[in-house]
């Protein structure tokens, strides 16, 4: 084995030696984050939605970071070097990495949590991200080795594992319901100081980190219940960033002061998907043509406020691979009018997802701009649900959806005949070709060139019109220091290295954050009012379940080729098994589509006094099962302190709280959840 990398990926990576991180800033303060999406847990194996929480990704080091370049850079690991036939990655571990309780990561740590991620019963949905790691293996106490099924432009990606400490968790036999979920030892910047659950996460400084103390001495995530609830404390100026600020909101805040907005090219892109199978719409010129009908830069001005653009295709802005130069179909009313005039006595029927502000808006103006060359639609806003349900039936003309891409690049399983998620019956060998090549290609410069000729290709056959790409918006307070203009990741993925002039910091009450906002609310049912519109998003999208669904999907080995056709078969027989093969495959199962108990009211246990006596610390873990009404039916305990008072007044406090309840495919269902309280009470 050599340690080099190629030249050609260079242009990717910035690895082969050791590179110290080093914050700069002032040190101390406090920084307060709006995030929309509490954590569930905070272990790095269970990602929302397959996506690492910005909490989690503090509390816990990855192999490597992404640096403001948007290149790989080191992080748990100093350098990596990867074989000659390019199937394996040796990471090299940095000697001065330790979890909080000072003992050392290892190769150890890397191999036990990849092992968790590969168990079935872990149900882990990180497994469709290694699903291609064949094996891996500690060489000694700071090497590991990464072996790969086959090669791929994206191995160092999927092997950039967040470990869990093995002497910690080894004895765990439920990783998914055990309380270091909620308790955990990391290896990051910050360390988990207060989490009141429903309200917010306060993570401190530590000061042992590798990468040296980070500026800030606390950050807190706040959790609100409505967007409406952030902007009643940006008012107050008791917020510093709001990441993922939805543009369609963004008019609400433009006369709140000392507020700047941070735009970056979008990630996901929305759009309507054609039934290819239903006529017209399997008629690429009736397709054109209602795309020539819809204006996409007034949809971006009158509802993303213009922070948004035209989508191009099947690639985003924000990704390396996206060709600003494919054409896109231009808006010209009078011509789409003039193609559709024969098809007028078809009626489109169009659905949508009901809990997507955005989308539902998106489908109202398609609507009117169908209806204003001639055509007569029908749409429906469905339940997730029954939307998702619809999609694999096939039963529509159209859908409007939208598709969010990350780093790694492989739209298999929407582009590819045999995807997943090709609900449109989309079929072309050519494309096909080149998604297979762009994966497999670890030349980005040869990979720019095929990625681009798919984007041309899928643009030119118009089986989806391609709408809008909303922007990356995040709001900034005038007091944080530490985002430069060049920097190409969002500041919520470098939040550790932000920091605020000691001249400039202000004290906030973060017990206090969004109680403003409840009181208004309280006060206008008081007054047998309508409460205001709430904005708040859907927990659970139909782009999330499906993203969720694929991530834990099991891989299945291709079967073997049939045995050779024999010569004395018959044409016809030969004519008719080609016919099979080019026939479609059939749909994949429907996603589970499973949403988790949201805790409504939080009951804060009584002190008792025996334990005030005493002086009695610790937390209190219970299972609650919550019933269909979302109320509490069942009080298990999973671990205590030793406290026989405290442990009963956690269990007469779990009793009283008050849940949104759980949902399988919309319907209410009882589901148990882990819920802590700290003695004495905060």
């Amino acid at each position: 084995m050599k340690r080099y990398i190629p030249l050609f990926m260079l242009l990717f990576l910035a690895c082969g030696k050791k590179e110290e991180v080093l914050y700069k800033g002032e040190r101390g303060g406090t920084l307060v984050v709006a995030l929309m999406e509490e954590p569930s847990n905070l272990n790095p194996l269970y990602p929302p939605f397959g996506v690492q929480s910005p909490v989690v990704e503090k509390l816990f080091s990855s192999l490597h970071m992404v640096g403001p370049d948007g290149k790989v850079r080191p992080a748990l690991a100093e350098s990596w070097e990867y074989s000659e036939d390019l199937r394996s990655i040796t990471y090299y571990l940095r000697r001065d990495a330790k979890w909080w309780d000072g003992k050392p990561v290892t190769a150890e740590d890397i191999v036990f949590t990849y092992n968790l991620i590969k168990d079935p019963k872990n149900n882990s949905p990180l497994y469709g991200i290694v699903k291609y790691i064949e094996k891996v293996e500690a060489l000694d106490e700071h090497r590991v080795r990464f072996t790969f099924t086959h090669v791929f432009a994206d191995e160092l990606l999927c092997s950039n594992i967040f470990p869990l400490p093995e002497h910690i968790w080894k004895k765990e036999t439920n990783i998914k319901e055990s309380f270091l979920n909620y308790e955990p030892t990391g290896s990051g910047p910050y360390r988990l100081d207060v989490w009141k659950q429903g309200e917010r996460i306060e993570l401190v400084a530590n000061k042992n980190f590798w990468g040296g103390r980070p500026p800030l001495d606390r950050i807190c995530f706040w959790f609100p219940k409505a967007i409406d609830a952030v902007i009643e404390e940006m008012k107050d100026e008791n917020v510093h960033l709001i990441p993922d600020f939805p543009p369609i909101e963004v008019e609400k805040i433009k006369n709140i002061k000392n507020y700047t907005l941070l735009v970056q090219p979008g990630n996901s892109y929305l759009y309507i998907g054609w039934n290819l199978k239903k006529y017209p719409f399997s008629l690429k010129k009736v397709r054109e043509a209602l795309t020539m009908a819809i204006d996409r830069k007034g949809m971006i001005e009158k509802l993303l406020h213009g922070y948004g653009e035209v989508a191009r295709g099947p690639i985003v802005p924000a990704s390396w691979a996206y060709d600003p130069d494919v054409p896109v179909i231009p808006y010209d009313k009078k011509k789409a009018r003039e193609v559709l005039k024969g098809y007028r006595k078809h009626t489109i029927n169009l659905i949508v997802e009901k809990g997507d502000p955005l989308k539902v808006a998106v489908a109202r103006e398609v609507k009117r701009a169908f209806e204003d060359v001639g055509m007569r639609v029908k749409l429906e806003e469905l339940e997730t649900p029954e939307f998702v349900k619809r999609l694999f039936a096939r039963k529509f003309d159209g859908f409007i959806l939208s598709w969010k891409m990350g780093r790694r690049l492989d739209p298999s399983p929407v582009w590819s005949s045999d995807g997943i998620y090709n609900f449109i019956g989309y079929r072309n060998k050519e494309v096909d070709k080149l998604i297979e090549e762009g994966v497999l290609s670890l030349d980005r410069k040869r990979g720019k060139k095929i990625w681009s000729e798919f984007q041309r290709i899928v643009a030119q056959d118009v089986p989806y019109s391609f709408l809008i790409v909303p922007n990356n918006i995040t709001v900034v307070h005038k007091s944080v220091k530490g985002i430069e203009k060049e920097d190409r990741r969002r500041p919520i993925e470098f939040v550790d290295a932000l920091w605020i002039p000691a001249g400039e910091r202000k004290e906030i009450d973060l017990a206090s954050l969004g109680k403003k906002w409840e009181e208004m609310q309280l006060a206008m049912a008081k007054r047998k009012k309508k409460p205001v519109r709430v904005s708040a998003p859907p927990r659970v999208t139909a782009e999330r379940a499906l993203e969720t669904a694929l991530l834990t999907r099991t891989v299945k080995k291709k079967p073997a080729p049939p045995p050779a056709e024999k010569k004395e078969e018959k044409k016809e027989e030969v004519k008719k098994e080609e016919k099979k093969e080019e026939a479609p495959p059939p749909p994949p199962p429907e996603p589970v589509i499973r949403e988790e108990p949201k805790l409504k009211k939080f009951v804060v246990p009584e002190y008792p006094e025996a334990a005030r006596l005493v002086g009695a610390e610790g937390r209190v873990y219970v299972r609650v099962t919550v019933g269909v009404d979302g109320k509490v039916t069942n009080v298990e305990v999973v671990k205590d302190f030793g406290n026989p008072a405290c442990t009963q007044a956690a269990i007469e406090a779990a009793k009283k709280l008050e849940f949104e309840p759980g949902k399988i495919n919309g319907v209410p269902t009882p589901m148990s959840q882990v819920i802590f309280y700290e003695f004495p009470p905060r």
